[in-house]
């Protein structure tokens, strides 16, 4: 081999290896800013497990409960958590989830707040802008396929919709963590805070194409960008 052939060969091989780096750190760079649905799951059971038998006016639940306020910069005391009066007139469902979204990692791509309709109307803003910065996209329920790590969106109120959706509209939200096959379709698993006064379990029907059995029952799918 002459030296001029030996120069072409280390020229290529120092192209791949810096080729190859540059593809190494572009996919390490896409996978960290990809949302783990196991670390949601872990997540999941974590805080269903802490929370059995446990409601939100015993000590435990109310200490539990300052935490997930103070996560959104509210600075409650546990002696007032745990006044029924006080819990009557704070909802704190909406906090459970943005406490959620924060320990598995949404970082600034989600709308944290006391207020599901504040995120909700967030995802709406992040699908019509196409922002790919935003971890979630708010669609109608109908004829959307639904996934673990995505958030189920329903009414407290009638006459309430995706279309006429305003801000501090009475509204409840549930992380679905888990879905399982079932006969006739799948059966999605959301968690949710502030049910029954405390962290509990709901159950999604979805069909063989994995949408919502009844959409009419809810207000919106808020899509996962990142899982």
């Amino acid at each position: 081999m002459t030296s001029k052939e030996k120069k072409i060969v280390a020229v290529s091989m120092l192209i791949s290896v810096f080729i190859g780096g540059a593809v190494l750190l572009v996919l390490a760079i896409k996978n960290r800013s990809k949302l783990r649905t196991n670390k949601l799951k872990d997540l999941a059971k974590s805080d269903l497990s802490y929370w059995n038998g446990i409601k939100e006016t015993s000590l435990a639940g109310a200490t539990k409960l300052a935490e997930y306020w103070k996560s959104l910069g509210f600075n409650y005391s546990v002696d007032q958590l745990r006044s029924p009066e006080f819990q009557s007139n704070n909802y704190w469902s909406a906090v459970y989830i943005s406490n959620l979204m924060k320990r598995w990692g949404t970082g600034e791509g989600f709308k944290y707040s006391p207020s599901h309709s504040t995120y909700i109307l967030a995802g709406k803003k992040a699908l019509e802008n196409k922002d790919k910065k935003a971890v979630f996209y708010s669609f109608p329920p109908e004829k959307i396929n639904v996934s673990v790590g995505d958030i189920i969106a329903k009414t407290r109120k009638a006459g309430i919709n995706y279309d006429n959706l305003y801000a501090g509209s009475p509204t409840h939200t549930d992380v679905i963590y888990d879905i399982e096959k079932t006969d006739d379709g799948y059966t999605a698993f959301g968690i949710g805070g502030n049910v029954s006064n405390t962290v509990g379990i709901s159950k999604i029907h979805l069909d063989k194409q994995m949408n919502l059995v009844d959409p009419s029952k809810y207000l919106a799918v808020m899509k996962n960008q990142k899982t």
